[in-house]
């Protein structure tokens, strides 16, 4: 409808087609991210220690405050990313993603 039709037009990301998509694409990652989480907080529930990562794509359109997170490296699970964010999406549109891992012993 009318209504709605300003979510079709235009490219808030070059690779994200509309508005719609962008909106979509990005409640996914956030889905996503979070179903990880709820599993992460569940495991440490139980008493085994966890740590994250950021993972971007790796190209030139990589935002500096996510690269900067990326390059933070391995941190504690319930730990903020330099960017103060816990984890991906950082904005809508965002590739990134998380990782998990158990704490190794030193």
């Amino acid at each position: 409808t009318k209504r709605f039709g300003e979510f079709a037009i235009g490219k808030p990301q070059q690779h994200i087609a509309s508005r719609a998509h962008l909106v979509a694409v990005t409640e996914n990652a956030m889905a996503y991210e979070h179903g990880q989480r709820t599993l992460v907080d569940e495991i440490q529930g139980v008493g085994i220690d966890m740590e994250k990562s950021w993972a971007t794509v790796g190209d030139a359109d990589v935002s500096a405050g996510c690269q900067a997170n990326q390059d933070a490296q391995w941190i504690r699970a319930d730990a903020a990313f330099p960017s103060g964010d816990q984890g991906p999406p950082r904005f809508p549109g965002c590739r990134c993603s998380s990782r998990y891992r158990v704490v190794r012993e030193a």
